[in-house]
């Protein structure tokens, strides 16, 4: 008891000192905040309070599916954490993960999504796996954000992260230089199931930062289907345009 309580405080303490010597400024509103006061460590409490949370599953899942119309999709259940397409400061939170390595911040947003998951009664997976990058691009990087929105999420759900079973085999262009008809040209045959993985009648929840046109999520849930999966849902940080 003790220990916890001396842990307790050296954080605390911590946490004071940095808001002195370095208060944060918040992603989404530039304001300076004290991080000891504060829910979050990179938003102000107000931006936390008024953050955009996405609509129902449903009005997800049926805006997916209205991109692939005359496709298939393979997708049979979407949920998504925040809507950011009209409040578009809340894109910095996504771009302080990808660009500016937060990684900490990948971590609590992905604990964020589980509650939502929990909300939304999709907690019955047999594996949580994160959208995978190509290995060039993840050395360029260091890291994969999907990778951290997965454990984080997993930290907090107790569902099993695997980066194991699915692998990017093509260096792609990003896709938000893309209109909707390139990016699914783009994402044609880049993943694949690894060989000695066997998810005949598992049922997989793929996690990424965005869900725009669907395109990447679509394309892994095929390899995925394709293998013997018998379920692919999708879960994202974000929506977008």
């Amino acid at each position: 008891m003790f220990d916890k309580n001396r842990h307790s405080i050296y954080k605390a303490l911590l946490r004071n000192l940095f808001d002195f010597v370095a208060p944060p400024h918040c992603l989404v509103c530039n304001s300076l905040f004290k991080v000891s006061n504060s829910i979050s460590s990179f938003i102000c409490n107000k931006c936390y309070d008024n953050i955009p949370f996405a609509d129902e599953k449903e009005i997800i899942l049926n805006r997916f599916h209205r991109n692939f119309e005359n496709e298939v999709c393979y997708v049979s259940e979407a949920t998504a954490l925040m809507n950011i397409e009209k409040n578009e400061g809340y894109i910095e939170i996504i771009h302080a993960i990808k660009y500016n390595k937060f990684k900490s911040l990948g971590l609590e947003l992905g604990e964020m999504l589980a509650n939502r998951l929990i909300y939304d009664k999709m907690i019955y997976y047999d594996y949580i796996v994160p959208i995978p990058i190509h290995f060039a691009k993840k050395r360029e990087r260091g890291f994969n954000q999907s990778d951290l929105i997965a454990k984080g999420l997993c930290r907090k759900s107790g569902l099993i992260f695997s980066d194991d079973i699915l692998i990017r085999k093509k260096y792609t262009v990003t896709q938000t230089k893309l209109n909707k008809s390139d990016r699914k040209k783009n994402m044609t045959d880049v993943f694949e199931v690894k060989k000695n993985q066997n998810i005949t009648n598992k049922s997989i929840l793929l996690i990424d930062d965005v869900l725009t046109t669907g395109s990447t999520l679509n394309s892994a849930a095929a390899k995925l289907i394709e293998s013997g999966a018998k379920k692919v849902g999708i879960a994202t940080l974000a929506l977008a345009h």
